[in-house]
């Protein structure tokens, strides 16, 4: 099943530019072998290895055997200049086995559930495990066997030990599968599967002042209107699909062509997280990372997934993906740039952003609070959407008239860009102003064409005055 998020706000881009996506290189060292780290693990642990600028992340997942124990980590992270110890997080289990006893094999899991098995992977279940979410947890070893039913992802869990049918875990968004509409009965009890990743993601962008409208299951149409608000700055969508697509309702796809055509008289939306199985594996043109942004490098970014149904991202990030996002979003909320909170989120979690399974495109500069504003449009003065100062990181954008009444005054402070969309115009029956210079007013599709106010310059706009951008 699926969930969509629509959050409004508002926001604005320029500056065309090849779209450009993140994911870092993670090394597995041994613990013994590494200077900072083996003055506290004398061991032969394996850690994922992840350094991005003055920090060095290490990140051991604990395995019985060939059996992940799940969210059971340790994690150390130091400053690369000083070797001082800055975080050592330890969750850590004491019931399971030292060793792992004998089990059924793996082929005689996959014979025993429905449909065409296609891998199988041994876990220790955790008791706050997201994707399997059993009660009571299981005390013996599992095998999580990953299936198709009638063209549907399935995810069973066989008891290792006795071979029992346990029950069923949640799948990664697979590309191409539906995930909006109820599932067949004997698969999932038509639960909604990703509540939890769709309470993450509202609770925090409705923490960081963004009125949010939370979808289930929305028509294509539904959606357009959503992304065509001259409000709306966030998306958050959690889909089977990819790069170009994602199945919102049955049989309803949204694809990026869609997205495209939906934004072609409107500001791309700031900041999109594409959450199917692939959905940033590609950033080009036709991708939903490149048409969210209209393919603009400066004001919006996407992130998203790439490769989640697939080893080794399934196996070693989608039990993480929730608490990933949690910390992309604490250090969003706190008013970080959108690159520091995804590299603070890799830090957190190397196995997720070493392996690329989380990527990005766009502006990593850009941020979320104070909020960014999509567009604008109506009236405009200070005390109601002004000043328009550079606090917002990214361009203004006029998606059609604004209008300064008589009385009021509208600010365009000093550093800021305006971009024209649909030969928008400032009308000033009072005065629109920029006191301090260095302001541009610029096409939307190309900063190059238009007009800028210098250093110390000075314009006003009064009594029915107006500036507009030709096309």
């Amino acid at each position: 099943m699926r969930h969509t998020f629509y959050l409004a706000t508002m926001a604005a881009v320029i500056l065309l530019a090849p779209a450009v996506a993140w994911s870092q290189e993670v090394e597995k060292v041994i613990a013994s072998q590494e200077p900072l780290l083996r003055d506290y693990e004398n061991t032969d642990r394996e850690f994922y290895k992840l350094e991005i600028g003055d920090t060095v992340s290490y990140f051991h997942q604990r395995m019985i055997g060939e059996a992940f124990v799940e969210r059971d980590f340790i994690r150390y992270q130091f400053d690369v200049n000083t070797g001082e110890l800055i975080e050592n997080s330890v969750q850590w289990r004491d019931d399971p086995p030292q060793a792992l006893e004998p089990v059924i094999t793996q082929d005689e899991a996959e014979s025993m559930v429905k449909g065409d098995a296609q891998r199988s992977t041994l876990y220790f279940i955790s008791p706050d495990s997201v994707v399997f979410p059993l009660t009571p947890t299981p005390d013996n070893p599992c095998w999580i066997v990953r299936s198709e039913v009638d063209g549907w992802p399935a995810v069973f869990i066989i008891d290792a030990v006795t071979g029992e049918d346990l029950g069923r875990g949640i799948p990664p968004p697979w590309e191409g599968l539906s995930l909006t509409g109820p599932q067949p009965e004997d698969i999932y009890d038509c639960s909604d599967p990703w509540t939890v990743w769709y309470l993450s993601a509202y609770i925090w962008y409705t923490g960081m002042g963004y009125s949010t409208t939370a979808l289930e299951f929305p028509h294509t149409a539904t959606i357009g209107q959503c992304i065509q608000s001259v409000d709306l700055a966030v998306f958050y969508e959690l889909a089977h699909g990819g790069s170009t697509s994602f199945r919102n309702w049955c049989p309803e796809y949204t694809t990026a062509a869609d997205v495209e055509s939906w934004l072609a008289d409107y500001a791309n939306v700031p900041f999109a997280f594409v959450g199917s199985c692939g959905g940033l594996c590609s950033t080009g043109d036709d991708t939903f990372a490149h048409e969210f942004r209209k393919g603009l490098s400066f004001g919006a970014a996407s992130v998203g997934y790439c490769g989640m149904g697939d080893p080794p991202c399934e196996d070693v990030c989608w039990p993480y993906s929730v608490d990933w996002q949690d910390t992309l979003f604490t250090w969003l909320a706190a008013g970080y740039s959108v690159q520091t909170a995804y590299d603070q989120a890799n830090l957190a979690y190397p196995s997720c952003g070493g392996n690329a399974c989380m990527r990005m495109a766009g502006d990593g500069g850009m941020t979320l609070v104070p909020k960014v504003t999509r567009s604008l449009c109506g009236d405009a003065y200070d005390g109601q959407v002004g000043p328009l100062e550079d606090i917002n990181t990214r361009p203004y954008y006029l998606f059609c008239d604004i209008h300064v009444p008589g009385g009021q005054t509208l600010t365009f402070d000093y550093g800021i860009m305006v971009g024209f969309l649909n030969s928008a115009r400032v009308i000033a029956d009072g005065t629109a102003q920029t006191p301090s210079g260095n302001v541009w007013f610029v096409r939307e599709t190309d900063s190059t064409v238009g007009m800028k106010v210098g250093y110390f310059g000075r314009m006003q706009i009064m009594n029915g005055g107006s500036v507009r951008v030709y096309e």
